[in-house]
């Protein structure tokens, strides 16, 4: 529900801000979303006891460059006590500049760390088939094989040793 209330305010920023406008504000914005995960940040922002105005002064202190539209949406998201959707807003607001600059980042899966310059080949190549920019981040995780998942395209590569063997026994199963 969350997620979709922050779709709503995303679009009305997006359709309000040129393009270097909507940079500066996720940017500035950005700093309040990563202040949620510090638990004084949270504290102050759901306190009952704390006025309105004073959480908006705090919030706005955040920001860098200020101009109308960001103090206004500010005023807002207090006055309808949703200043928990920030960090959801910045993430709607990021993917929309993704998808208009083709900038995109995938997550690759693997059990151990790869060497840059195959990392870098990989990039190339698929940056290159799609027509887009593409940044890779490596998770190290427990799974045996290799997952590469690029979200905003809707694209998953997947080869997993377990799958490899499961349909390997289905093959010869229907072989014989």
């Amino acid at each position: 529900m969350i997620k979709i209330i922050a779709k709503k305010y995303a679009k009305a920023i997006i359709e309000d801000m040129s393009t270097s406008e909507l940079e500066i504000f996720l940017k500035n914005l950005k700093k309040v979303a990563q202040a949620f995960f510090i638990q004084k940040f949270s504290d102050i922002i759901y306190s009952p006891y704390i006025s309105n105005s004073d959480k908006e002064n705090f919030v706005l202190g955040f920001f860098e460059d200020k101009n109308n539209k960001m103090v206004n949406f500010m005023r807002l998201l207090v006055f309808h006590h949703r200043l928990d959707i920030i960090p959801f807003v910045c993430e709607v607001l990021q993917a929309y500049i993704n998808q208009k600059n083709k900038t995109y980042t995938g997550l690759l899966y693997l059990d151990k760390e790869v060497d840059s310059g195959i990392l870098k080949q990989i990039r190339d190549n698929l940056s290159l088939s799609l027509k887009v920019d593409l940044q890779i981040q490596q998770i190290i995780t427990q799974i045996q094989g290799i997952k590469l998942i690029i979200d905003e395209l809707g694209i998953e590569i997947s080869f997993l040793k377990e799958n490899f063997f499961t349909q390997l026994k289905l093959h010869v199963l229907k072989a014989i």
